[in-house]
């Protein structure tokens, strides 16, 4: 049986903190980089995304019950997305 390595690593590759004036957070944004042209990776990423986006915590406290996290996906600018089908995911093409 042949053993496959993978590179995930179980980290977003982007995250951004907003505070707002007293050090609480305003809202989370998680990014996953995905330079591809192919559905498979793409799929996967968003996959990814949406895991980190849910797992999302500070202390105890899961920020997505709360609607304080979002995702954004960067992706190649072939791919082609219906952008309808997600809230609180952002696609930034390159």
């Amino acid at each position: 049986m042949e053993d496959k390595q993978s590179f995930y690593s179980g980290r977003p590759d982007i995250i951004f903190e907003h505070y707002d004036g007293n050090g609480g957070i305003e809202k989370v944004e998680v990014g996953e980089v995905k330079y591809t042209d192919k559905k498979q990776t793409f799929k996967q990423g968003l996959e990814e995304l949406i895991e980190y986006m849910y797992y999302v915590r500070k202390n105890s406290e899961y920020l997505e019950e709360e609607g304080k996290v979002e995702g954004v996906l960067v992706v190649d600018h072939t791919i082609e997305i219906n952008r309808k089908k997600f809230q609180n995911i952002r696609f930034l093409l390159f």
